[in-house]
């Protein structure tokens, strides 16, 4: 539930953070086809990556502390090793039947992902939406085949919690968001992510989308390890948000500190909905190498 997403940036712009100084890659996007290996996952956080030798622009905006606003509930930090170690990856939770879906970069998760958990609204070490435990993920083919940038987005769900006999679905503690098509070049967005580490706090930064071989692209400084999956969001007339891609695809998310990616975002994100909302089994994709920056 992004309700004033743009007016609350304008609020957090003189909080800057400094980007971090090593990082590892991001990811990739994929096209909906052919039949699907039976599979299960289990998360490792993959990254993306920085060169730092690289000349950063002087002209491109700087992310800044998110606001804690209850805006944020719906995005969170992943955790592969538990919320006592460091997070890796980002992801939001995202409208379903079900109401126990998320979605992240695909790159951020191999093996059987019930080994991670997703912290919504994270924050300072605080896990007040709770910590959920992820179930399974869903893939597109072409990543379990070969890691395809285009394909770099997964659907994960979460078990519910259970409290006093009654059983709570994550988005009714959170909301969700709509899952929407990649925007058109020109358009603003807002990505708030969590960058790797722990008793921290997300950034956002608000920027504007360009192509850069065929993928979706920003520059921001501050996205750097762990801003894999980091949800492109627009606000409607409503304030209604919608998630328009996820920090990933073309070199697991960039290799340069400033310039972040996303595979485009098209009716095959629904078939990854719709098959986690069937209960099918989970996929288990392995873990890719990492981009060649």
């Amino acid at each position: 539930m992004i309700v004033a997403l743009a007016a609350s940036l304008a609020v957090a712009a003189g909080l800057l953070i400094a980007a971090k100084a090593h990082s590892h890659p991001r990811a990739r996007r994929g096209v909906a086809a052919a039949p699907r290996p039976t599979p299960r996952p289990t998360p490792h956080p993959t990254q993306r990556s920085t060169q730092r030798s690289t000349p950063r622009p002087t002209d491109t905006p700087t992310a800044s502390t998110a606001p804690d606003l209850p805006r944020y509930s719906t995005v969170g930090a992943l955790f592969s090793a538990g919320v006592g170690a460091p997070h890796g990856c980002t992801a939001s939770v995202i409208a379903s039947t079900t109401r126990n879906t998320v979605i992240t970069a695909a790159h951020c998760v191999h093996d059987d992902a019930k080994g991670m958990q997703f912290v919504p609204a994270y924050r300072n070490g605080r896990t007040t939406e709770g910590i959920w435990q992820v179930t399974g993920a869903y893939v597109l083919p072409a990543w379990l085949r070969y890691h395809d940038p285009a394909a770099d987005y997964a659907v994960l769900t979460v078990a519910p919690h259970v409290t006093g006999g009654r059983t709570v679905q994550l988005a009714e503690v959170t909301g969700a968001e709509t899952l929407g098509a990649s925007v058109p070049p020109g358009t603003k967005v807002t990505v708030v992510a969590y960058n790797a580490g722990r008793d921290d706090a997300p950034i956002a930064c608000r920027a504007t989308v360009y192509v850069l071989r065929r993928y979706p692209t920003f520059d921001c400084h501050g996205f750097v390890n762990g801003s894999s999956g980091s949800p492109w969001l627009t606000l409607d007339a409503h304030g209604h948000a919608t998630i328009h891609g996820v920090i990933g695809g073309l070199d697991q998310g960039g290799c340069r500190e400033y310039r972040s990616h996303s595979a485009t975002f098209d009716s095959a994100v629904d078939i990854l909905v719709r098959q986690a909302e069937a209960g099918d089994r989970p996929d288990v994709p392995d873990r890719p190498r990492p981009p060649n920056c």
